[in-house]
């Protein structure tokens, strides 16, 4: 007697993915040393014109480690506001919360026409140290690379020393 052959064991069939509208998330360039100390270097560029940058100081989201941020500014009002692409949380720049209200605040935009940064603060002190004279708001674009000081004010308050943790 002639033994049957076994059908063939069925593949699992394959599980499909519910249909989304929603794009694949972009993964976001890594901001480099060399990118930081570029846009250092734009910063303290730009305040030698004006009152020379002693300090200035790259920052990251406070609640992720993110460094990349689309960035709205007043210059008139002296005010700035940054909002991590990652996580969506929005950080004032030292006191500009303070301002905000009366602020007409306007979306940072590259030459490149892109709107995401990453930035820095730098500071100008008095002559005796003991404050903060002046601000410089630098953002370097993530798709081009082009760094600038997109907005400055004057503090005209003391004591104001403070703005240095506050960055």
């Amino acid at each position: 007697m002639a033994r049957k052959k076994k059908p063939a064991a069925k593949k699992p069939a394959a599980k499909k993915k519910p249909a989304t509208n929603k794009k694949p998330a972009k993964k976001l360039p890594a901001i480099t040393q060399q990118h930081r100390e570029a846009l250092v270097a734009s910063v303290e560029d730009y305040a030698q014109r004006n009152y020379p940058a002693r300090d200035v100081v790259p920052l990251k989201c406070r609640a992720c480690p993110s460094e990349l941020f689309e960035v709205e500014a007043d210059d008139t009002e002296g005010c700035a506001r940054r909002r991590c692409v990652r996580c969506k949380t929005e950080h004032f720049y030292l006191d500009s919360e303070e301002y905000w209200d009366d602020a007409d605040p306007e979306q940072c935009i590259c030459t490149c026409e892109k709107a995401v940064f990453h930035t820095a603060v730098g500071f100008a002190r008095t002559l005796d140290e003991k404050d903060v004279k002046w601000v410089y708001i630098g953002l370097r674009c993530v798709a081009c690379g082009l760094a600038g000081v997109y907005a400055d004010w004057k503090i005209d308050y003391s004591p104001s020393l403070g703005l240095l943790r506050r960055a």
